[in-house]
């Protein structure tokens, strides 16, 4: 990507224009150059395209633009949509029996796909001298695994338990980074905010049986129904929401995506509250 100067600080309505701009154009180029990089057309046959967390790239680009030079902080936008791929790869993993060699290629091919993400990440962050973060990145990538083990496993797993877990499943990585640069204000509103994104997924895949949600959480097994889960579930929405909103005050953080966000969470669990209660 091309090396640009920081933007210059403004003030009142210009700055929030300008930095809306600024992560606009950054968050763009950096996702038309990760495409660029992972465009390899024979994996292109066996594996998905891969997809990109936006909201991860603008906290980047939000908290760290007046901290480091642009091309460094290029380098860990584009590294950590890498690290996303490569986790999402290899979770993609097919499991199925491999009874035709269509099926193993694939299984194959998805495993290296993966691999390929983690190389590219390494490779730009050693480009730009980068070693201190590259620790950071894989120790992220460690925990992320131990605690995706966690999940997966379910066993009794508590609703705190569960929280702590996904937490770190979410947005470890961007946690982490923020607390290298001593962001402490802003660790805790990315660890909430991700948290409440997941929250949101596992509402819309509560219908298909597909949620982690612990669903013995608060409801005995005898009085439990599709509509107290999910009663349940927006609850702790509501509790995560106010949570953010919260820290998104004291901590003075004004992004616009956070803001319209919190708006949009607003907007859809009063409609899903609504529906529940008329269907008692």
């Amino acid at each position: 990507m091309e090396t640009k100067p920081t933007r210059t600080v403004m003030t009142g309505g210009g700055l929030a224009m300008k930095m809306r701009t600024f992560l606009d154009e950054n968050v763009n180029e950096c996702i038309t150059a990760f495409y660029s990089m992972t465009d390899h057309p024979f994996l292109k046959q066996y594996s998905a395209k891969p997809s990109v967390d936006k909201d991860k790239l603008r906290f980047l680009f939000a908290m760290l633009e007046s901290k480091i030079p642009i091309k460094k902080l290029e380098a860990y936008a584009l590294s950590a949509i890498l690290v996303d791929a490569a986790l999402d790869a290899h979770e993609n993993v097919s499991l199925q029996p491999l009874n035709s060699d269509f099926i193993k290629k694939t299984r194959q091919l998805t495993v290296l796909a993966g691999d390929y993400y983690s190389s590219l990440y390494y490779y730009l962050l050693a480009d730009v001298g980068e070693t201190d973060m590259i620790r950071i990145y894989s120790y992220s990538i460690q925990k992320i695994n131990e605690h995706k083990m966690n999940v997966y496993k379910n066993d009794g797993i508590s609703y705190e338990q569960w929280k702590q877990d996904l937490s770190i499943i979410e947005s470890e990585l961007i946690q982490n980074i923020a607390l290298f640069y001593k962001l402490d204000e802003w660790k805790e509103t990315i660890s909430e905010y991700f948290f409440l994104k997941r929250l949101i997924l596992e509402r819309s895949q509560m219908s298909a049986n597909k949620s982690s949600f612990p669903l013995d959480v608060n409801v005995n097994s005898e009085k439990r129904n599709a509509n107290t889960v999910e009663q349940m579930l927006n609850e702790k929405i509501f509790a995560t929401l106010e949570q953010l909103t919260m820290l998104v005050k004291k901590n003075e953080i004004k992004e616009y995506f956070i803001t319209d966000f919190i708006e949009q969470v607003v907007a859809s669990t009063t409609m899903v509250e609504e529906k529940v209660a008329e269907e008692g």
